[in-house]
Formats: structure tokens, sequence, C-alpha cells
């Protein structure tokens, strides 16, 4: 009996330690719009003290309609650039990919309604 109760209490450390862990690294890493952010920040040198707070809402705007793979593209992009331009270029080609999407469902509800579509 003592080493059931042993046995309990060693594993219910374990687990809460594992816990524990786990909220500390996803506290430590940042999410994409932030890691994004703080690149361009640095390449950029916006002027301002809500730079990078303005720049993670607005990216975590994006992120909420975007796709993991594109923003997963995105952010490999704006990271990896070497300056300023090229991250702007990113943040460009998202954001169009995202608008040609938007009008290309424009474009398909404007069929199905004058009959060409389903």
């Amino acid at each position: 009996m003592r080493n059931l109760v042993a046995g309990i209490l060693i594993g219910g450390i374990l687990v809460g330690g594992l816990a524990g862990g786990y909220v500390a690294y996803e506290a430590a890493t940042p999410t994409p719009a932030e890691a994004m952010c703080a690149h361009l920040v640095e390449v950029c040198e916006p002027e301002g003290p809500d730079a990078y707070t303005e720049c993670v809402a607005s990216l975590d705007d994006f992120a909420a309609d975007a796709s993991e793979k594109d923003l997963e593209r995105l952010t490999t992009c704006v990271v990896g650039a070497d300056g300023c331009a090229e991250a702007s270029g990113c943040l460009v080609g998202a954001g169009l990919k995202q608008a040609f999407g938007e009008v290309g469902g424009f474009i398909k509800g404007v069929g199905n309604a004058l009959g060409f579509g389903k």
C-alpha cells in the first residue's frame, strides 16, 4: 500500500512538473506575429513607442484569416528578410494572396447568383 501511495505521489509530481514546464515553454515562445514584429522593428526601425504593439495586433488579425501554411510561409519570409524592403515585400505578397482569395470568392458568388455556378 505504501508503494502505491508513493507511486501516485511521484506520478503527480512528475505530471505537475511536466505541465509547469510546458506552460513555461509556451510563455517563452513568441507567437508568429511577435517573432515577425520583433524582426520588423529591428530592420525597419519604425518611429513611435507603439510600433511593435500595433504590428502584433495587425499580424494577429491577418493570422486569424490565414491558413497555417500561409502563416508559416509569411513568418519564414519576414524573419529571414535581410532588410526592411524585403520584409515589407513579404507582407505585401501575403496580403495580396489573401486579397486575391477574397476577390475569387466574390467572383464565384457573383457567378453563382447569375446561374453560372452551382
